[in-house]
């Protein structure tokens, strides 16, 4: 009987684990399609600048953009995934 092969995805995600590459690679990602993961004035104002330790730090241009996205962290972080699937999961997002 042949053994079901696991979706390219599934490889993908464990290959970057394997090599440590996985959160540059999903930054990478979110710095591609940010503007279709938000809005385009919240990614106009923004970007993406680091994945640490499932925790991804966002830059913002300036104080009031600032409390708007820390208002905005769990909404953020739920289009995120959507846009991202399952194989990835960031834990926490960072505002500076």
């Amino acid at each position: 009987m042949k053994k079901k092969a696991d979706p390219l995805g599934q490889i993908l995600h464990r290959f970057l684990k394997e090599y440590k590459m996985e959160d540059s690679f999903y930054l990478s990602y979110l710095q591609d399609h940010w503007a279709d993961i938000l809005n385009r004035q919240l990614a106009n104002v923004s970007a993406p600048v680091k994945i640490e330790d499932q925790i991804l730090t966002i830059k913002v241009s300036d104080q009031a953009w600032k409390k708007e996205f820390r208002e905005r962290k769990e909404l953020i972080l739920e289009k995120i995934h959507r846009f991202t699937g399952s194989e990835f999961q960031l834990q926490e997002i960072r505002i500076i």
